[in-house]
């Protein structure tokens, strides 16, 4: 289960879009929704693996990222991923809360970011 877990962090690591041309092309290519309460809502598809799905709530006068949602396969497994974004009065943009699913596994990890300390130097 350890190397299970390792290996399915570094695979939705690939979800973090960690490069600029990630960014870019997932953003060239995902249609543009207008949401409720002013929001941005950005969809698409195969972004990592074929026939995943990515869906990003985004602030539209911040430009803050507030909701992000993926379902994917990994090692034949159905993974579902939510995060909710908060923002720090510094402007600092963080995930606050991840749920990962995996129901193939019975596994449902629950992750909770908090505390965050604004120290303004």
């Amino acid at each position: 289960m350890e190397k299970y877990l390792t290996d399915l962090r570094t695979f939705l690591h690939q979800y973090t879009l960690p490069t600029a041309g990630a960014v870019i092309n997932f953003i060239s290519t995902a249609p543009i929704i207008p949401g409720p309460g002013g929001t941005l809502q950005l969809s698409g598809g195969s972004v990592v693996v074929p026939g995943d799905t990515v869906s990003i709530t985004i602030n539209a006068p911040t430009r803050q990222t507030t909701r992000m949602s993926i379902m994917t396969t990994f090692q034949s497994d159905d993974v579902t991923v939510t995060a909710t974004f908060k923002t720090l009065a510094s402007g600092l943009n963080y995930a606050a809360y991840i749920q990962v699913n995996v129901p193939d596994k019975n596994l449902t990890l629950l992750i909770q970011n908090y505390d965050y300390i604004n120290q303004n130097n």
